[in-house]
């Protein structure tokens, strides 16, 4: 488990960051 609020919320703008990045990528299909 994270407890770190700041590791948590890095995570999160990772993961966000990585899935825009393939959004960009595969095309806006939305």
């Amino acid at each position: 488990m994270v407890c770190d609020l700041q590791e948590l919320y890095r995570y999160l703008v990772d993961d966000f960051v990585v899935g825009f990045c393939q959004g960009l990528k595969g095309g806006i299909s939305r």
